[in-house]
């Protein structure tokens, strides 16, 4: 309940602050090349399970070519994002159904329709002419039943004018609502999209290599973020869950190849989901075979690897991911052609696997990712957030870009949770805290938050007061650090 108020708020406050900087003429839109049709499914990939915790069906219709633009696809971005996240919230069964259609294609430029489709509750015709206004929504029982600003279309209007376009929508009571809007781009480079991204290993031709099914079980939102787009970018399917419950649901209802399973979660933690997932093949099939479950953990210490085993998962990772480490792991399980894996009673198994790799050891003190990285001297000279690795690793600036600035968002919630948990005198809750901070700020590079989030989960339960809190105020200079990151600036400045 907290962390969903405490997002809803930080929604309504971000809502705010754009349309703002919106209506004094200070959003600035950049043009950079980009591909539309892979950013539009970026979007769709990402709200998927949102649909899908629903019962809702989230399609998607895209043109058959990559398609090069130039443009700004943050803001196209957030447009179909609170669209889509508005067909979501007014639909309580059926789909929604997102299509990209070209409509004048040129030489130098294209016009591009993109619609969102649903079958929700609609619209009556006497709200239609207040529905992108600001501040305004259906009538007051929608703020009450749905919740929001209000804002969000009014932003979508605005965004989508600010880009030269236009936005309306079709809308019938009882039977959903159409929205659409339709920009003119200039050409672009399509930045390549064929073949394995770097560091992916190629095990065997497209046409031979499944495309495996993986569940990601992981609770914190950048580190969701990073992984399923790690997943993506070399091939797999991917499904997000954010505790060890929803892992064990969604391991009886669907199909999969593999888990990644956080060791740390919510409601079940990842040892006993995996007990349970091993429990569950028991009784569907007597034993007979496994499905794959590879642990991951931001605790590189002796006697974690053996943790895992003992809890029936049958590999470990530590995070921050090396993509290279964490592909060949995969493929090492799924090596073998088996049909995918679901926790039914007399459904098809897998047959049990070559023997894990084993455990890549902890990163040394001082290299990349490691907590013990920003020890000495020179700490406040570097930047707090290691933009061209991020760069390096996922090739896409706009999802970058919207990575940093989810990760700022991320980490000013869990300074003022930790800030909380030590007035209240819970070293507990402030250890728990701190340990998904860690993690999430390896995968960022922000290897001082890293460290100093590592030194404040050590201490645990045990720590005095003023130690914690000494840490604490180092830890809070260094996120206003990265609050005040910019992350264009750094990127602009960097040597090429």
């Amino acid at each position: 309940m907290a962390k969903s108020s405490g997002d809803a708020l930080l929604g309504l406050i971000n809502d705010v602050l754009d349309f703002s900087k919106i209506e004094a003429g200070k959003l600035d839109l950049e043009e950079v090349d980009f591909e539309l049709t892979r950013t539009i499914e970026r979007v769709c990939a990402g709200l998927r399970s949102t649909a899908e915790s629903k019962g809702l069906r989230l399609d998607v219709e895209l043109p058959p070519a990559a398609i090069g633009v130039r443009g700004d696809p943050v803001r196209l971005q957030q447009v179909l994002t609170n669209l889509v996240n508005n067909a979501i919230k007014f639909t309580e069964r059926g789909h929604v159904r997102v299509r990209v259609e070209l409509q004048q294609p040129g030489p130098e430029h294209l016009t591009v329709r993109v619609s969102v489709s649903d079958t929700g509750i609609g619209i009556p015709p006497d709200r239609v002419h207040r529905l992108f206004e600001s501040f305004s929504q259906v009538d007051t029982s929608t703020t009450r039943r749905f919740g929001g600003t209000g804002l969000g279309l009014a932003i979508c209007k605005r965004l989508v004018e600010l880009m030269g376009g236009r936005i309306s929508f079709d809308s019938a009571v009882g039977q959903g609502s159409t929205f659409w809007f339709e920009l003119t781009l200039r050409r672009g480079a399509a930045p390549a999209t064929n073949g394995p991204a770097p560091g992916v290993p190629v095990c065997g031709s497209a046409s031979e290599r499944r495309r495996a099914h993986v569940l990601l079980a992981e609770d914190h939102p950048i580190s969701q973020e990073v992984g399923a787009a790690l997943l993506r970018r070399a091939g797999y399917e991917c499904d997000v869950v954010g505790t060890g419950r929803e892992a064990l649901d969604a391991v009886r209802t669907r199909e999969y190849d593999l888990v990644l399973m956080d060791c740390q979660m919510p409601e079940m933690d990842g040892f006993q989901a995996a007990r349970a997932i091993r429990e569950a093949e028991r009784a569907a099939a007597g034993g007979q075979g496994r499905l794959p479950i590879i642990a991951l953990t931001a605790n590189a210490v002796k006697g974690d690897r053996e943790r895992c085993l003992e809890a029936g998962m049958d590999d470990y990772i530590s995070k921050p991911l090396d993509p290279k480490r964490l592909y060949a792991l995969i493929e090492s399980h799924i090596a073998r052609e088996a049909p995918v894996h679901r926790l039914e009673a007399g459904a098809t198994r897998r047959q049990p696997l070559a023997p894990p790799l084993p455990a890549a050891p902890p990163a040394a003190v001082g290299e990349p990712g490691s907590a013990g990285a920003t020890a000495g001297a020179g700490t406040a000279s570097r930047p707090p957030i290691d933009f061209p690795q991020l760069l390096a690793l996922h090739q896409d600036r706009a999802f970058v870009l919207g990575l940093v600035s989810q990760f700022k968002a991320q980490v000013r919630r869990e300074l003022d949770l930790i800030q909380r948990s030590l007035a209240e005198g819970d070293g507990a809750a402030a250890a728990r805290v701190a340990h998904g901070l860690k993690g999430s700020a390896g995968f960022m590079g922000a290897a001082r938050v890293q460290a100093l989030a590592a030194e404040l989960e050590g201490l645990g339960v045990g720590a005095g007061l003023d130690e914690a809190n000494r840490v604490l105020a180092e830890l809070q200079r260094e996120i206003e650090r990265c609050l005040a990151f910019d992350a264009e600036a750094a990127e602009a400045s960097a040597p090429r």
